[in-house]
């Protein structure tokens, strides 16, 4: 037990762990969307890019994108892991019986999701995750893709923390 958890029960308070799990995910995810919107406005004036643009890329626009790679990640990840099953526990008892696609599938129903557009997220998020400044051509192709489909990651996320229950501006 956490030193949190003992003090609520020597005052004899209920915690609610799973909304304080969520919680805890929901602001992580806030972290990394803000960040991620933060770089994409930063980069807005080089995309679409271009193999020029690409090969003459100032350093500050180099640190912009490495961030809105690592923040489009970072996101996908913690939704991919953590939150997909949060939102899935509403409908289902039992998460660990169904795989993943059947995850993807139930949420499609649900309009939470569409579980195309979430397999190529995945898609772009593994090509980034190996070394993707070999080639300037498959480079600008990547970027490309990850600045226009950054909003779907966005919407997506947006959809869960509604569905959980939790506001924008007042956290929950």
């Amino acid at each position: 037990n956490r030193a949190i958890e003992q003090e609520a029960l020597t005052k004899g308070i209920k915690l609610d762990i799973k909304q304080i799990k969520q919680q805890k995910v929901i602001s992580e995810c806030d972290k990394h969307l803000n960040r991620l919107q933060y770089a994409k406005n930063e980069l807005q004036s080089i995309f679409p890019l271009t193999e020029a643009k690409y090969t003459n890329l100032s350093s500050e626009e180099v640190q912009d994108i490495d961030q809105l790679i690592y923040r489009f990640s970072k996101l996908q990840d913690t939704i991919g892991n953590k939150l997909i099953k949060m939102v899935f526990a509403l409908y289902e008892e039992d998460v660990a019986k169904f795989t993943f696609i059947d995850v993807l599938n139930r949420l499609e129903k649900a309009d939470i999701l569409i579980a195309n557009e979430w397999k190529e997220l995945r898609e772009i998020r593994n090509i980034l995750s190996h070394d993707y400044e070999d080639d300037p051509t498959s480079s600008v192709a990547i970027l490309n893709r990850l600045y226009e489909k950054e909003i779907i990651l966005e919407k997506i996320y947006l959809t869960i923390k509604s569905t959980l229950g939790y506001d924008r501006m007042r956290g929950f």
